[in-house]
């Protein structure tokens, strides 16, 4: 009896735990087959974001609709030697180097410096950086305070080019006319890129491999060249320069799309405002760090925008860029200024930047000593001059940009004791600096339209 007892309870105990392994296989196969589910789901929620007119991916999936841009500007143009779509767009300095006649789109039949390639670009100015020298308008002052240089360009897709040149606005005078008219509307499918390089002979050996990298022909905008000719002895040389950061703008919505992308080893990558991607990062979110340059390895590159990088033949170092964030309104909904700036292009000035804000101060007035802009950032009291530890932050001018909705009376240009008068008011430039500061008034103005 006692036998037959342990027969039964050594069977129990077999037929038990076989059926516990039948039961651990089924439960791992739901959740294995409810994980590929959530994960087709998700793949097939982006396909279907992506066949959303772009105005709509623009107001409701930001993030997925920039790396869209990013991946159609960013495909390979030409593989000898290598260039992508955005380096072959036209500078701004050559889309307003003529004020009173157009210039045409470049293409490699133009001469090198129409399309620059290798690139024409700017070394920025810090040794101008002192309070004499600020000016409220000047951004380029502002950004380079680093023991290295960074070389910056601004390039203009065909559709926002055709539209300054169609309208003459590479003249001043035409840009004040359509201006105080309202009429200043770029199309729909405008996009800019404003990016920065350094040379990759300043940079840690450990990383070299991973930036995107151009052989550019750059020189210094403040030696007093003609910025738009010639080099004249101010050629910084041919270098080896690695992408360090660029902003992507497009015209979708009304108030234009900003966003900015960064080089994943840029150390002030999130500081101060955070990183948000919901799209091509995970995490989606990195909270702000103001303990500075700490670095953030942590954000890795989602299987969805690697999986469109495939489809679009992105180059490979791209996997080491990030979308810092997107911007297409002044405030969230419950009032707070949103802010967005990168840790290279905007560095003194991350902790305010708004980059919707800022170029909503975009504007031309008609005063009788000069056509004037709005300040760019707020009074000078708000400037901090000082040289903290490098390896923490950055030195020089720390001021404060606008953030949040415009201040409707800024617009009035109202002086001291309050007057107004039609020359002083400002007229907005569709959100475009380069259109508030670039072109010059033809010498003879006989190209302005007669009528707007």
């Amino acid at each position: 009896m006692s036998n037959t007892n342990n027969v039964t309870s050594s069977t129990d105990t077999v037929v038990n735990s076989k059926c516990r392994h039948i039961r651990y296989f089924v439960l791992n196969l739901v959740l294995s087959v409810l994980g590929y589910s959530i994960a087709v789901q998700a793949i097939a929620g982006n396909a279907q974001n992506s066949a959303l007119p772009d105005a709509t991916m623009a107001a409701y999936h930001t993030d997925q609709y920039v790396w869209n841009k990013m991946v159609e500007a960013f495909q390979i143009k030409t593989q000898n030697p290598m260039n992508l779509d955005w380096e072959l767009w036209a500078t701004t300095d050559y889309a307003y180097s003529d004020s009173c006649n157009a210039v045409e789109w470049p293409t490699e039949d133009l001469p090198p410096n129409a399309l620059n390639s290798p690139k024409l670009v700017t070394i920025l100015d810090a040794s101008n950086n002192t309070p004499e020298n600020f000016v409220t308008t000047q951004f380029a002052i502002l950004t380079l305070n680093f023991a290295n240089p960074y070389y910056e360009e601004l390039r203009t897709n065909k559709p926002m080019f055709d539209y300054i040149q169609e309208n003459e606005l590479y003249n001043q005078d035409a840009v004040y006319a359509m201006a105080k008219a309202g009429k200043i509307n770029f199309p729909q499918d405008s996009m800019m890129i404003k990016a920065q390089w350094i040379p990759m002979d300043t940079v840690e050996p450990a990383q070299a491999d991973l930036y995107y990298t151009k052989v550019i022909d750059g020189y210094d905008a403040v030696a007093g060249i003609d910025e738009h000719t010639g080099l004249d002895g101010a050629d910084s040389g041919e270098k080896l320069m690695g992408l360090v950061g660029f902003h992507l703008v497009t015209h979708e919505l009304p108030n234009w799309v900003w966003s900015t992308f960064e080089f994943t080893g840029n150390p002030g990558l999130c500081d101060h405002i955070g990183c948000k991607d919901k799209f091509g990062a995970i995490p989606a979110y990195v909270p702000s760090n103001d303990d500075v340059n700490q670095g953030y390895p942590q954000i890795k590159t989602s299987p969805e925008l690697l999986a469109l990088f495939a489809q679009f033949g992105i180059p490979d170092k791209f996997k080491n860029y990030r979308l810092k964030g997107s911007q297409t309104e002044y405030t969230t909904n419950t009032g707070v200024p949103t802010r967005l700036g990168n840790s290279i292009l905007e560095a003194n000035l991350v902790r305010t930047s708004s980059c919707i804000s800022c170029h909503a101060r975009a504007t031309l007035n008609n005063n009788s000593d000069g056509r004037e802009n709005l300040d760019m950032f707020t009074t000078e009291q708000s400037l901090v001059n000082f040289t903290p530890d490098t390896s923490k932050s950055t030195l020089g001018f720390h001021p404060i940009t606008f953030v949040g909705s415009p201040i409707p009376g800024d617009y009035l240009g109202a002086d001291s004791d309050g007057n107004v008068n039609e020359d002083s008011i400002f007229f907005p430039t569709d959100f475009m600096w380069q259109l508030a500061q670039d072109p010059t008034p033809c010498d003879s103005s006989a190209t302005v339209q007669a009528e707007i």
